[in-house]
């Protein structure tokens, strides 16, 4: 009968609620989901981390690959997350609609989210100036899609970069020859620790802290 309510008169649905100073999942107005991360979990990736923010679920796993650098960007390395949104992670993308549309938004968004707040230098990716540098790949997979999926997605990339170990690569120039040593393993050196937090305005004069 909640579920019919909430499609029907959804407004209403939420106002009770908001009037009555608590949540549908019966927590109260200014309280936050509870958190939970898991490092190192996905043993086959470079780098990886369980998120778990109420009851919607990120898996982040990291691949370090070697990449030719931008022409305009010589010196740097690339971030690229690529954001995954299969049909058992919501109803909404049961039929994929909508699920391509979402992806690319939100692979954008976390990286933005990444890239502006400098949480990792992309100069120091580079192996050699305009021949080689890293590219690093934060494959994200929703598990349960509840709400507050950036938020657990910007967490889950930040836990795996943590966890990510670089291999030592000796690169010759002149005879375009490139050695990995994946006996040296070297951390990458995290610069900030971006954080992101939802919010919702119900009729235009509360705050709702997802």
């Amino acid at each position: 009968m909640a579920q019919q309510y909430k499609l029907i008169h959804p407004v209403k649905y939420y106002r009770d609620y908001l009037n009555s100073e608590i949540r549908p999942d019966g927590r109260e107005t200014n309280k936050c989901r509870n958190v939970a991360v898991n490092i190192g979990s996905v043993t086959t990736a470079d780098g990886s981390a369980v998120v778990k923010i109420g009851n919607t679920n990120v898996i982040c796993g990291i691949r370090a690959e070697l990449a030719k650098p931008k022409p305009s960007e010589p010196n740097q390395g690339f971030l690229i997350p690529v954001v995954e949104l299969p049909q058992m992670c919501s109803v909404k993308y049961r039929n994929h609609s909508g699920a391509n549309e979402d992806t690319d938004v939100f692979s954008c968004a976390i990286h933005d989210i990444l890239v502006n707040s400098e949480c990792l230098d992309l100069k120091e990716l580079s192996i050699h100036n305009d021949k080689l540098v890293w590219a690093i790949y934060c494959d994200i997979i929703c598990i349960d899609f509840d709400g507050s999926f950036l938020d657990a997605a910007i967490l889950a990339c930040v836990a795996a970069l943590r966890t990510l170990k670089l291999p030592k690569v000796i690169y010759d120039v002149d005879i375009n020859d490139i050695k990995v040593d994946n006996t040296i393993l070297s951390p990458v050196n995290l610069k900030a620790m971006p954080i992101c937090t939802t919010f919702m305005t119900f009729d235009d004069k509360s705050d709702w802290h997802e």
